[in-house]
């Protein structure tokens, strides 16, 4: 063999034996990035139950709140026009001389005595 080829083959070899050294190491980090992928979607998957959990609690809790205030604001419709009634009433009781006196029960005495 010429010392040129031998050069050359020396070359070739340290090449063919860096390449490798570059691919197992390249394989390495696959093998390890696959296994940190894998993590990350258990971490994932997890964290996507426990936000459906709380969405689901969310909306139900949103609903019932919901149905409150509905039911509050009805109430707040109805006590108004209540009061609105009962000062219309007081009004038209005060114009008719009556002071808005209920029967007591002394006035039920007084009335069986006479």
């Amino acid at each position: 063999m010429k010392k040129s080829d031998f050069s050359r083959s020396s070359h070739s070899q340290a090449l063919i034996e860096d390449s490798s050294a570059q691919i197992a190491e390249a394989e390495g980090k696959i093998s390890d990035l696959g296994a940190e992928l894998a993590a990350k979607g258990q971490e994932l998957d997890s964290a996507t139950a426990v936000r459906k959990n709380e969405n689901t609690d969310f909306v139900a809790n949103e609903k019932e709140l919901v149905e409150a205030v509905d039911t509050l604001s009805r109430a707040v419709v109805i006590i108004k026009r209540e009061m609105s009634f009962a000062q219309g009433r007081t009004r038209e009781d005060k114009s008719e001389g009556y002071e808005g006196r209920q029967i007591g029960v002394r006035d039920m005495r007084e009335d069986k005595s006479e």
